[in-house]
């Protein structure tokens, strides 16, 4: 996984918070690679990018390009009881105003390091002479 889809899962815990049970990571594109090496980079997913998520009781599971496969998905999260997100907390029970949420700053921060980076590409880093 690059930065991006890292900073946008972390984007998405903030705006879940305790609500990450009633979340479910689905890989796809399985018919377009070997089964061996997708069970590795999904173990590798599972130890490393999804493992937080996993600890707060995100569920993870398999798209294999079926109707089958994609009735199962939905029917494991059919029936789960209704969950308020962080986000929804924040706003209507805390008052918060939206660029005041965990996710708002999240998203600032992350605007801030790319503005940041922005600047010191620019720089002139090479060593004098």
């Amino acid at each position: 996984m690059d930065g991006t889809q890292v900073n946008s899962l972390r984007i998405f815990k903030n705006i879940c918070g305790d609500t990450m049970s009633g979340v479910a990571i689905i890989s796809s594109m399985w018919s377009d690679i070997n089964s061996d090496l997708g069970v590795k980079r999904e173990e590798e997913l599972k130890g490393a990018y999804w493992k937080e998520y996993m600890e707060y009781g995100c569920l993870t599971g398999r798209f294999d390009d079926s109707h089958e496969s994609a009735l199962n998905i939905i029917g494991g999260m059919v029936g789960s009881p209704g969950m308020t997100l962080s986000l929804q907390k924040e706003i209507v029970d805390e008052g918060k105003a939206l660029s005041e949420t965990k996710a708002a700053q999240s998203i600032s921060a992350l605007r801030a390091i790319i503005k940041f980076c922005k600047n010191i590409s620019g720089w002139n880093l090479g060593t004098k002479g």
